[in-house]
């Protein structure tokens, strides 16, 4: 049964990363066959040749990745959109039924934001049969760059000039316990199907280029470097470090 709201897909790039859009819309339309179209995509000024996917090119290349997504989203008029990055290689099938369900239920909540992908997932499960929590102030990286459901309008209020992905999500965190101290939701399984991003600063992850350059999709590994087996294990040790944090960082109670 499909929705019966119309919500576009909104997937945030810039030139630099324009090798990265092949493989990503390739997997992204095998795994999720009935995706909203057009699928929007935001560049400076480079082109993605296909019927379903419409470039939005926000010119400047040297201002901030917030810069880039608010001059975006502001062309696409749509109360909500799935935001995604071209780095979220999806690897199966999207639920769409429980997509549907989780959409009409953040819908019904005018929810700020859904994120559709538990990473981090919510202190508690306020609605079991959902597997969704609300997201308390103070809890880190309450704002991320997951995928996730967003009220259009809340996402602009959020993003700040000349910001980049990482300080968005520390600084947006912050202001988005002053700005929505209720209606910020999250999933406790994830729902969309990608690991994790498969390039950081630039460079694929060396498990990441292995898997995918092999399945006939695009990936063209001679546009960008790997990650050294040092850098890899520097990430690895930061990532495990940030995600002790969110287990023992006690986010704040909404007031009763």
């Amino acid at each position: 049964m499909k929705s019966k709201f119309s919500i576009p897909v909104v997937v945030s790039s810039c030139d630099p990363y324009s090798d990265l859009w092949r493989p990503f819309f390739t997997l992204l339309f095998k795994n999720w066959p009935d995706i909203p179209t057009p699928t929007y995509l935001i560049t400076n000024s480079k082109q993605y040749e296909d019927p379903r996917v419409e470039t939005v090119a926000v010119g400047g290349g040297t201002s901030g990745w917030t810069d880039r997504l608010a001059r975006g989203i502001a062309t696409i008029q749509s109360e909500y959109l799935y935001l995604l990055l071209e780095d979220f290689f999806f690897q199966s099938p999207v639920d769409a039924e429980r997509l549907r369900i989780l959409t009409e239920f953040a819908l019904s909540k005018r929810a700020h934001m859904l994120r559709l992908v538990s990473r981090p997932g919510p202190a508690k499960v306020d609605f079991p049969e959902l597997e969704v929590g609300e997201l308390f102030t103070g809890a880190p990286y309450r704002v991320s760059t997951q995928g996730a459901l967003w009220n259009r309008q809340s996402l602009l209020k959020l993003l700040t000039a000349s910001e980049s992905i990482w300080e968005f999500e520390h600084r947006g965190s912050d202001r988005s316990d002053s700005l929505f101290p209720d209606g910020m939701f999250s999933v406790s399984r994830d729902l969309f199907t990608y690991r994790h991003h498969v390039v950081e600063k630039g460079k694929w992850f060396p498990w990441s280029a292995a898997r995918f350059s092999h399945m006939n999709i695009g990936v063209d590994l001679s546009k960008r470097e790997q990650m050294t087996a040092s850098e890899s294990g520097i990430w690895l040790a930061r990532k495990g470090y940030s995600l002790a944090r969110s287990v023992v960082t006690k986010p704040k109670r909404p007031k009763i």
